[in-house]
């Protein structure tokens, strides 16, 4: 509704542990592309925080040793769901209130890796990514809000991650290097997986794909000039009409 906002973040760690505040910093712009397949996520402490729309009346909602994020609401009112690092490999776990009384429950785990977990618009389903173990593909998978009836809706060769849905729930974007290694563009199907669709065409890394309230537009995120910038380009939905 507007009210609240929610975060990962390693403000309280910081606080905690100097030394990880100064290896933190010592670190600062190394590493990995801030472009890739997921995040580096190392075992880095981060938990996930509530807090009012202006920043105040922030609230601690996990606390464990382990990475706690990519969170995603509820849209009908009932928790989130989150990516976690917790027992060595990545899964998604599921909370049913918003009051941090309760750090999730699995619901979704197994091998590779699993992430970036989003609510369906009517929130009774989800989409998320699951990663081979070897890191070698990754694809787009749906269950339903409690992680039941798991079934992937891409296959074949590359990465594919963040996925989004539009907002009747019709559609879901991603962002995929399957056509080429070394760049990655937007791509739609519709909710059942079928009549993908490529919708960018530019060398450079097109990512993090957005609907527009109203459908008709795409906002993303693309280095085809050089550098990180926000894009925006109108959506037509693709053509199902065939198999």
């Amino acid at each position: 509704n507007g009210s609240s906002i929610f975060y990962s973040s390693v403000t309280d760690i910081e606080k905690e542990n100097p030394r990880f505040l100064q290896q933190a910093l010592g670190n600062e712009n190394k590493g990995s592309s801030p472009i890739g397949p997921r995040p580096s996520w190392d075992g880095q402490p981060f938990e996930l925080y509530r807090a009012e729309k202006d920043g105040t009346g922030v609230i601690r909602l996990t606390s464990n040793d382990y990475f706690d994020g990519e969170i995603d609401i509820s849209p009908i009112g009932k928790g989130y769901v989150f990516t976690s690092f917790r027992g060595g490999r990545s899964q998604l776990l599921r909370a049913f209130d918003e009051t941090g009384s309760n750090n999730g429950l699995t619901i979704l785990k197994g091998d590779g890796h699993f992430a970036e977990p989003r609510f369906s618009p009517d929130g009774k389903d989800l989409i998320f990514i699951r990663h081979q173990a070897d890191g070698s593909a990754s694809q787009v998978w749906t269950a339903n809000q409690n992680g039941n009836r798991p079934k992937a809706l891409t296959a074949g060769k590359g990465l594919r991650f963040s996925p989004s849905w539009s907002p009747d729930g019709k559609n879901i974007l991603f962002s995929s290097n399957q056509a080429d290694d070394g760049d990655f563009e937007i791509y739609v199907m519709s909710r059942e997986g079928r009549c993908e669709s490529r919708l960018t065409y530019q060398l450079g890394n097109d990512t993090l794909p957005e609907f527009s309230p109203d459908g008709k537009s795409i906002l993303f995120s693309s280095d085809r000039t050089g550098s990180l910038q926000l894009y925006v380009m109108p959506f037509s939905p693709p053509d199902c009409s065939t198999p």
